[in-house]
């Protein structure tokens, strides 16, 4: 709990011990806890301690917060450590008890009585955070963050979606699925708007920035003046068309509806498919460019689809309803899919 949270919790810990079939009272509980090395009361009024240095070598609250503050150049609110302790937690590929210990989040006040005990972080004002002493970015941040940061500060510290990827993934060569991923894990980053950016800490009251927001208000209103997802929507005809999903799609997860489909399907909506238990959900990406429909990569496997089967998909668009099925012996015009990854394991949109 302390490794994925930065704290644990007393009470939280002894349902734990008592789910497991620990036959101890509170009381004495609380004496073992007490009586390892290194702990500490954070909050004893609400039963949030630590281990200090003793506890485990991969905090996740640090983690966050040594980034935050290696790319700061004003102090930082406790508020940014708490959102992007939420922003950067990896929910997919992980297992059962990992997943429940995510779930539970130590109180801003707790944060900021580890922050206080943490050699290196300073409190100011109460809960804002800065370092003792400059951190080097290069051992705190990832490469792909490093090449963000940069990014970001080239245009007065915000960046359009579309921007940033032309920078990293046009320019620069990063795969898109690792861009994918930072922009939406990573703690440096926090999102002003849809589509908009922004490198956590830092003034944005500049000529460039203003130029940038500027860039990104035209482009949000032109793809809104174009925009055709969902204009068909309502349509109670069926829609038919043939697929042939590429390795990626079941690598990634990554399952960008065609063209042709995307005026008949709305932006964040669910949609059911037959013979599949789970509904899958649409989420627009690049103001609208991307529509990706999250969860059809298991809904394709579970069909017994696979890498190379052509998929005669059929929509339902007023139903908001799929059926899929494997072409067999067909004739069939086959839609392409526009591949823009070659070695992705994990997509957090996509999942």
């Amino acid at each position: 709990m302390i490794r994925t949270c930065g704290a644990a919790q007393a009470q939280f810990v002894y349902g734990l011990c008592a789910h497991q079939g620990a036959v101890f009272n509170y009381a004495s509980f609380q004496g073992l806890l007490q009586a390892l090395p290194g702990f500490e009361w954070l909050e004893e009024r609400t039963g949030w301690f630590w281990l200090g240095q003793y506890g485990p070598a991969e905090n996740k609250a640090l983690h966050v917060t040594w980034k935050i503050l290696a790319v700061s150049a004003l102090r930082v609110d406790i508020a940014h450590v708490v959102s992007a302790l939420a922003r950067s937690r990896r929910r997919i590929n992980v297992t059962v008890e990992d997943a429940f210990e995510l779930e539970v989040d130590a109180p801003r006040s707790v944060l900021v009585e580890l922050m206080r005990r943490t050699p290196g972080i300073e409190i100011r004002q109460m809960d804002d955070l800065v370092p003792s002493a400059p951190i080097r970015p290069e051992e705190v941040l990832s490469q792909t963050e490093l090449l963000v940061r940069d990014a970001l500060l080239a245009r007065g510290g915000i960046g359009s979606w579309s921007e940033l990827r032309q920078a990293l993934c046009g320019d620069l060569g990063v795969l898109p699925i690792t861009f994918h991923m930072t922009i939406g894990t990573s703690p440096i980053i926090e999102t002003l708007d849809h589509g908009l950016y922004r490198l956590v800490g830092n003034f944005i009251g500049t000529e460039a920035a203003l130029r940038t927001f500027q860039r990104w208000q035209a482009s949000a209103k032109g793809s809104a003046s174009t925009q055709s997802n969902g204009s068909k929507a309502s349509q109670d005809e069926v829609v038919v068309v043939h697929l042939k999903p590429p390795p990626v799609i079941f690598r990634s997860g990554a399952f960008d509806a065609p063209s042709s489909l995307k005026p008949f399907l709305l932006p964040d909506t669910s949609y059911s498919v037959d013979g599949f238990e789970r509904a899958v959900a649409t989420r627009s990406y690049d103001d609208g460019r991307v529509l990706r429909i999250r969860g059809m990569h298991r809904a394709l496997a579970q069909r017994g689809i696979g890498p190379g089967d052509t998929v005669r998909v059929e929509l339902y668009p007023a139903a908001r309803r799929f059926v899929l099925s494997k072409a067999q012996g067909e004739s069939v015009d086959v839609e392409e899919f526009v591949e823009d990854d070659n070695g992705a394991d994990w997509d957090p949109a996509g999942a």
